[in-house]
């Protein structure tokens, strides 16, 4: 792989990005290929064959955020969005929160907390899974595809490719849901509707990586729905639906909140 070329202003050349782009995802998804149907066919499915897999995932996104020069505060991991990024999603939780405890006052069975909290699941989901994952398709991908189709990161030029990215997203997940329907015997067309659900999920990872900036957050709220510290945000629609929309409103908060401060302290921020 070339380094990709940098201008003065830090934007990588397009001519570049557009094979960087289509190399990064052939590179994932053969990755994905292999782990469901090599690895765990012949190592099993379990908590190390799942951990080194997404392991692999974490140290691609960072070789492709080191080889191609991406930079990591650019890509938004800089520690005062790490900061930002927990605090909004903490508030995120809390305004669910609220709302469940406002529909157990009127009668609605809908749980509150988790019946136990693993610290092994909470690095996996939230570590290997969440950030790595964020880490290769916010922060790669979609950075590469901006660059390669001339848009810019802001809405509403940002839109078709945030469409691009979650499509590309849901049918990584592709191989794992054939390799689980062969096992059950359940292979059918069935299977495209399953694709829905990232496909879903990553336009509103797309949407808050793009207003806020902030790739912690975009992580942070992955995480959250792949380990729920709420199980409501898993288990019911509605919930998600709210923690979801909670997050975009603040992450577009947060990305005015960025532009106010560039205008009036300039280098300062």
């Amino acid at each position: 792989m070339s380094r990709m070329r940098v201008d003065s202003a830090g934007t990588l050349e397009r001519v570049q990005a557009l094979p960087a782009f289509l190399l990064v995802y052939g590179i994932v998804v053969i990755k994905q290929v292999l782990t469901w149907f090599v690895v765990y066919r012949f190592a099993g499915y379990n908590y190390v064959t799942l951990n080194a897999t997404q392991a692999v995932t974490l140290l691609l996104g960072t070789g492709f955020v080191t080889i191609y020069r991406l930079g990591w505060r650019r890509i938004g991991l800089g520690s005062r969005k790490l900061r930002e990024g927990a605090a909004v999603v903490a508030v995120a939780h809390v305004v669910l929160l609220g709302a469940l405890l406002t529909l157990r006052t009127v009668g609605a069975e809908v749980p509150l907390f988790r019946d136990t909290y693993r610290l092994d699941a909470l690095f996996n989901n939230w570590v290997l899974t969440g950030f790595a994952e964020e880490l290769v398709f916010a922060g790669v991908i979609f950075g590469l595809a901006l660059v390669a189709l001339g848009r810019e990161r802001q809405f509403p030029s940002a839109w078709p490719v945030v469409i691009l990215v979650a499509a590309m997203f849901s049918l990584w997940h592709l191989p794992g849901y054939i390799a689980v329907a062969l096992r059950s015997g359940g292979l059918g067309w069935g299977l495209m509707g399953e694709l829905a659900i990232p496909f879903a999920s990553w336009l509103f990872f797309g949407a808050i990586y793009v207003l806020s900036g902030s790739l912690w957050l975009t992580a942070f709220v992955h995480a959250s729905t792949d380990y729920a510290l709420l199980p409501a945000i898993t288990g019911r629609p509605l919930a998600g639906l709210i923690f979801m929309l909670t997050n975009v409103a603040l992450a577009w908060w947060l990305g005015r909140r960025h532009q106010w401060r560039k205008r009036h302290m300039g280098d300062l921020v």
